[in-house]
């Protein structure tokens, strides 16, 4: 497994293809899904086993839940690092849009609240790279249950670059881990 930084950077500028040689952001979503060692769907090459991105939150299923929690979109909080970010069907014309957050961005509820998502053909036949997004037509996110297997690091990180409506709070997390 390599960290998601390294995903980014080995991937970042150039096309990825799992599945099909359509270079969807699909691929890039199962790419970073075989990366942290999820088991596929059985009969399936990957843990989703539809046709479009936004089945991978609307058709949700006991076998994912195993390797995921599935949460909405809510009007204040935004994705973790290694979040799989879903939007909902008519977003890029039909069959919604995936990608992988980085943990960056703002949300505090406001009209300007935005995250940061590693993602691929959007806008379509581009190769992977991140773009910033607001959370018009997300459904919500997939968090991988392996966070456990992070260093503590890495989970610091990721709470601290968690957008959060407390400003205080990342400086009072800083102060107590060092980081």
């Amino acid at each position: 497994m390599i960290t998601l930084t390294e995903f980014i950077n080995k991937w970042n500028g150039k096309y990825l293809t799992v599945l099909s040689p359509g270079k969807q952001c699909f691929d890039l979503v199962v790419a970073q899904t075989n990366n942290l060692g999820v088991p596929h769907f059985p009969n399936n090459p990957s843990p989703f086993p539809y046709a479009n991105a936004y089945q991978i939150y609307t058709d949700f299923g006991a076998f994912q839940s195993q390797y995921f929690t599935r949460i909405a979109n809510p009007p204040v909080g935004g994705p973790l690092g290694g979040d799989i970010v879903v939007w909902s069907y008519p977003y890029n014309y039909a069959g919604g849009h995936t990608g992988v957050a980085t943990g960056k961005g703002a949300s505090t509820g406001a009209s300007s609240d935005w995250f940061e998502c590693f993602e691929q053909n959007d806008p379509r036949n581009k190769p992977c790279q991140l773009r910033n997004y607001n959370f018009s037509n997300v459904l919500g996110w997939l968090r991988p249950k392996y966070y456990t297997t992070l260093t503590k690091e890495q989970q610091m990180l990721a709470i601290i670059n968690t957008p959060i409506s407390d400003p205080d709070f990342r400086n009072k997390v800083r102060a107590i881990y060092g980081v």
